[in-house]
């Protein structure tokens, strides 16, 4: 091997996340959050290759380091989209969870229950606080958010997180919400699309 030659980045746990849980002719809405600043930064619609490539995430590393926390659209997002409406979706690729009391003994309550699918992803948003998400498909938005809204009455997720056009935290990201900033870690718990059991 040539000893001059340029080593390629690893691909990043970030763009990794958003390849496997989007198509890659899909768009997303970034949102970038600086509450010290008081600043919203939103991007939309954002072509799923260019929010994975290394430029970008480099950016939002930046961004991150700055104060900013990231967010991203758990579902496609219109490419003629002008903003992040339920109007502007899509496609529904995901239904989540977003479970702010309970910590981890919730979430392993929720994995040990036989009458759901497993989730694909859970991530660990702040220290106790986690967000369950499902990749699935042939949703329509009223459908997704009926089924969201139930999940979080029967589970005691936060019944605030059941829109469609939602943005969650994108993992391998400080949050800076609290005194002490907390790195979103995401955990994958199954492959493909959730099934009915």
């Amino acid at each position: 091997m040539n000893p001059s030659a340029r080593r390629l980045k690893p691909e990043s746990i970030a763009a990794r996340y958003i390849r496997e849980n989007f198509q890659p002719d899909d768009h997303v809405a970034m949102v970038l959050i600086h509450r010290e600043k008081q600043t919203v930064l939103q991007r939309s619609p954002v072509a799923v290759e260019e929010a994975a490539s290394a430029r970008y995430q480099d950016w939002l590393q930046e961004m991150n380091k700055a104060g900013a926390d990231v967010f991203i659209s758990m579902n496609a997002i219109r490419a003629d989209a002008t903003g992040r409406t339920k109007a502007d979706v899509a496609e529904i690729r995901h239904v989540y969870l977003d479970f702010d009391q309970g910590g981890r003994e919730i979430v392993d309550r929720l994995l040990e229950r036989a009458d759901l699918p497993k989730p694909n992803y859970i991530l660990e948003s702040s220290p106790g606080r986690h967000q369950v998400v499902w990749k699935v498909q042939h949703f329509d938005v009223p459908g997704a958010e009926e089924l969201l809204r139930g999940l979080a009455r029967d589970t005691g997720a936060d019944p605030a997180v059941t829109d469609a056009a939602r943005i969650l935290r994108l993992p391998d990201f400080r949050n800076w919400k609290y005194a002490e900033p907390h790195f979103v870690t995401v955990e994958r718990v199954v492959r493909g699309i959730a099934r009915e059991p």
